[in-house]
């Protein structure tokens, strides 16, 4: 794995391959530009921390990146329950 080796990816970064099927790709260096917007965005998830409420509902703590910067993601209970596709390689969130 490039990124094992050297840190980060010599060739294209995997989110690359999904973000020219789509429209409107936000890309994660620019999502401070979108506050309090619903915005798309394609990443890589690279790591996933799940927690239970004091409701005992699952929510999820996510660190994703695409081929430019990394951002922190929450994953609210009802978001959580409804879309729990954050443990897949790359995946498409909108938010």
């Amino acid at each position: 794995n490039e990124k094992n080796s050297f840190g980060f990816y010599l060739t294209n970064h995997p989110v690359n391959l999904y973000k020219s099927k789509y429209d409107n790709i936000v890309a994660l260096v620019n999502l401070p530009n979108y506050f309090n917007k619903v915005v798309t965005c394609i990443v890589m998830i690279d790591k996933v921390k799940t927690v239970n409420t004091k409701k005992n509902e699952t929510m999820a703590f996510v660190l994703g990146s695409d081929e430019e910067t990394t951002f922190d993601f929450v994953l609210f209970p009802k978001v959580y329950s409804n879309d729990n596709q954050c443990h897949r390689f790359v995946t498409l969130l909108n938010g």
